[in-house]
């Protein structure tokens, strides 16, 4: 990938697989348009649902990476289902990137979440979805480009293809047009939740 972002002279994201011995791991690697690494996720979230925890070992860390003055962050699939990691990401980062596997069958689920993480964190989501049908599987694509507010800016369903949008980091002006943050209580949450006994 690092001679194709070189030879584009853009930046590219690609995920693959690490060989970890007993369990594996599922990363999201970005390099930059000179093909270094900037950016080297691993996905937190194992889907258990379909096994996956049983030859896969979640990550523990979230990732933050610049690109043309812009801080990202990039979450892998199921790890979508998850709001707490994309508070804390938020924090730092304007927009995340959700590169995913999502099946056709829940594809409401997948628009649902995507446009939610956007409006409750007041963050761009970049999602990019496989299409077509894999081992059986069906998938819709539906990769698109989500504002902070949680607009949908550009879609791509059904097929393949590129999408462009002009990303601008206006997402502190949304914030302060709108400061919902500044109404989020951690500390709270953060107690009730060991009082209950929450992991």
């Amino acid at each position: 990938m690092t001679g194709y972002a070189v030879k584009y002279h853009t930046a590219i994201g690609f995920g693959w697989v690490k060989d970890c011995g007993e369990k594996s791991e599922n990363h999201y690697t970005v390099v930059d348009k000179e093909g270094r690494i900037i950016s080297d996720y691993t996905k937190i979230h194992p889907f258990s649902f379909s096994g996956e925890d049983k030859k896969f070992r979640g990550g523990r860390n979230i990732v933050f990476f610049e690109l043309e003055g812009i801080k990202f962050s990039t979450f892998i699939c199921y790890d979508l289902r998850f709001p707490e990691i994309f508070q804390i990401a938020s924090k730092e980062s304007s927009a995340v990137v959700v590169p995913a596997n999502w099946p056709r069958e829940r594809r409401e689920h997948w628009m649902c979440l995507l446009q939610a993480r956007a409006i409750e964190n007041q963050i761009y989501i970049l999602a990019v979805n496989c299409v077509g049908k894999i081992n059986g599987v069906n998938y819709t694509g539906d990769s698109c480009i989500i504002a902070p507010d949680g607009k949908i800016i550009s879609k791509l369903s059904g097929k393949e293809g590129i999408l462009e949008y002009d990303l601008n980091d206006d997402v502190y002006k949304v914030r302060s047009r709108f400061p919902v943050r500044k109404d989020r209580k951690e500390d709270l949450y953060n107690k009730m939740s060991k009082e209950i006994g929450a992991d």
